[in-house]
């Protein structure tokens, strides 16, 4: 019996692409990657501007896990954010993704998914905000929730933190991976330096290619390594679940999976005596919203992945009920 054999995440063969009115904006195009993160160095444009339809394939083999890129978004397999894309200043920001969410065809649900899709980002804050009050962190956020308000297999995004600051960048890591949970996940940078949260985003990819001046496509490494797949860990936190996989994702850690506990597991297990979730030091009487506990499954690309979760746990309070490697 023959095994099956999934498509490529990413098949690019003898490509040209060009602009209509413009001419070709890059040919003989050619890599194939398999995917699940993939993260592509250099000059990627043209084929973000081919996912967008903002370009044309004239020639050669273009696609996106199976199927043709040039119907990849239209088709809902992809969900795209570009790194700079004009944006209506007047609109809040609820507004935008739920237009998002009735251009991809989710007609009376568009509102409901939209609504949904920014508490799962944490971007609760932009829903009532006007696009033009939004620092440029945020807006980068927004096209995130854009990007998969419909709930794509695949999640294709660029330059997501070049030029930005190392603390809004660690910011918006957080967001991708919140965004990325459960998908695939091509992802281009510019940047390549060394200390950088772009570095460390780039380490948690499984398979980085590089495209030169010329427009060669290589295989490429981070830092004289090549992207490295770490190992997987299950941890299950009686609190503070959420702060801890920030956190993880900050050290390089890929949030493969999160299951939060509801409100009432959360109360049953209070009730129990099984601890609080409540962050110490809070001052009694102030009733903050609880911190749920739950279980997440990462890939940490350090061969100290145990020491890592158990001393991060151990810093934001979060009691390790338990911790498990899966390879």
């Amino acid at each position: 019996m023959s095994r099956f054999v999934p498509p490529a995440l990413l098949h690019l063969a003898e490509v040209r692409v060009d602009v209509p009115g413009d001419g070709p904006i890059a040919e003989d195009l050619g890599c194939v990657a398999a995917g699940p993160r993939v993260g592509l160095l250099g000059h990627w444009e043209p084929l973000f501007r081919v996912l967008t339809g903002e370009a044309r394939v004239l020639a050669g083999r273009a696609e996106i896990a199976g199927v043709d890129a040039e119907q990849a978004v239209a088709l809902g397999v992809v969900g795209v954010a570009r790194c700079a894309v004009p944006l209506p200043s007047g609109w809040r920001g609820l507004d935008y993704v739920c237009e998002s969410a009735r251009l991809a065809g989710l007609g009376r649900a568009a509102e409901t998914a939209a609504k949904s899709t920014l508490a799962r980002l944490g971007l609760e804050r932009v829903q009532h905000c006007t696009i033009r009050g939004l620092s440029p962190v945020e807006r980068r956020a927004l096209l995130l929730a854009h990007a998969v308000v419909n709930d794509p297999p695949v999640l294709a995004v660029e330059d997501p933190l070049d030029d930005l600051e190392p603390g809004p960048a660690t910011a918006l890591r957080s967001v991708l991976e919140q965004a990325s949970l459960g998908r695939h996940l091509v992802l281009s940078t510019r940047e390549t330096a060394s200390g950088t949260p772009t570095e460390e985003l780039l380490r948690s990819c499984n398979e980085l290619l590089a495209r030169d001046a010329r427009g060669r496509v290589d295989p490429a490494s981070v830092g004289g390594s090549p992207a490295l797949a770490g190992a997987r860990w299950s941890v299950i936190v009686l609190g503070g679940a959420r702060r801890l996989a920030d956190a993880l994702i900050a050290r390089g850690a890929v949030l493969e999976a999160e299951h939060l506990l509801d409100e009432r597991t959360f109360d049953l297990t209070f009730t129990a005596g099984c601890g609080s979730a409540r962050v110490p030091n809070e001052e009694v009487g102030t009733a903050p919203a609880p911190e749920f506990g739950g279980r997440l499954v990462l890939r940490i690309p350090t061969t100290n992945g145990a020491d890592v979760v158990i001393g991060l746990a151990h810093e934001l309070h979060c009691p390790i009920v338990e911790l498990v490697g899966l390879g």
